[in-house]
């Protein structure tokens, strides 16, 4: 790849030997190459985009991933699409990884197309011999209230963990409005950035619902899954850590069962210490299907975040927990 200065036609910058897939696309001042790993370029320099990694905040080099698939990548203003083995999508608004649409496929060629806010896609696949469930030409709008999961291949990074989220009983991950990525655990969606997640006592029992079940309470899409049965959780954020830091820990819970007042009762301990005692969702909430969020500052942590939970005598289920969220300060 090379670039010339359109005054005189001399090279700004070339790239001879860093070979690359097509066709690119220009996005202002940045140039996305349609490999299965695709990285982005800046038009004036020629050097690799970077951004800042969201659970450490390191400088990282920019990508986006993609599965296996024919058809090249297409971009508009906010999304790149592609075919990832479905039809698949990345937001360049958001950052916030790969998502599948699923149900059908692109086509052969280049044919999912974003124009003034309509998501079209029409049939191109007359001839094909791949197995999809649906053959048919369709379109879509924005619906902020549809569930998108999306995975990514990013790692960890190589600096302590500032910021994360843990999302249990998910099928990926997701960003929140205030920047916290999302990892889904156990992980059903795709790869991920690796935290060393472990519980006690078990894998724990698995609920998932739709956010619309959440009738007060954000992120709804947080609370509408969940572990019960899950008597503690430890989160690794640096495994080599050599002094403590101080967090911001929250906590996200949510009666996702048939259970009244007095039907789940359990402490919570942190680190060892007792921070909720006789903790009762629904009390707490004032009924099902409602979000809690318990925040705790200036939790002291050197390599890895313990939580606790203990059910009383008289509960009938055992404790639940839907998020950790866990910010440094």
């Amino acid at each position: 790849m090379i670039a010339y200065r359109g005054e005189d036609g001399s090279i700004l910058w070339e790239n001879r030997d860093r070979p690359y897939r097509g066709p690119i696309m220009l996005h202002h001042n940045t140039i996305i190459t349609s490999d299965t790993k695709g990285y982005g370029i800046d038009l004036l320099t020629g050097e690799r985009r970077t951004f800042r990694h969201p659970l450490t905040g390191e400088s990282v080099p920019w990508t986006f991933t993609r599965n296996k698939g024919c058809g090249t990548v297409l971009a508009s203003e906010h999304l790149l699409t592609f075919r990832s083995a479905a039809a698949a999508f990345f937001d360049l608004a958001a950052n916030n990884g790969t998502g599948h649409f699923g149900g059908f496929r692109s086509g052969c060629t280049s044919n999912l197309v974003v124009a003034n806010g309509v998501f079209c896609a029409p049939d191109y696949t007359h001839g094909c011999v791949c197995n999809y469930q649906n053959q048919a030409s369709l379109a879509m709008i924005h619906m902020p209230q549809a569930e998108m999961w999306t995975f990514s291949a990013y790692d960890r990074g190589s600096e302590p963990v500032q910021r994360v989220g843990i999302n249990f009983g998910v099928p990926g991950d997701r960003r929140g409005k205030n920047g916290t990525l999302w990892l889904e655990y156990p992980s059903a969606g795709g790869p991920s950035p690796q935290l060393d997640v472990s519980l006690k006592g078990g894998a724990g029992r698995p609920l998932r619902f739709h956010a619309s079940r959440i009738q007060r309470g954000n992120p709804k899409w947080v609370a509408a899954s969940a572990l019960s049965d899950l008597m503690g959780v430890t989160l690794t954020l640096d495994a080599i850590a050599a002094i403590e830091r101080e967090h911001t820990i929250r906590l996200y819970f949510a009666e996702l069962e048939d259970f009244g007042p007095g039907g789940r009762i359990f402490s919570v301990s942190l680190q060892g210490k007792q921070v909720l005692d006789a903790f009762d969702i629904v009390k707490e909430a004032g009924g099902k299907n409602r979000c809690v969020i318990k925040q705790f500052k200036h939790v002291f942590l050197k390599s890895a975040l313990e939580v606790s939970l203990i059910p009383t005598e008289e509960s009938k289920a055992g404790p639940l927990l839907c998020g950790i969220e866990v910010i440094a300060e």
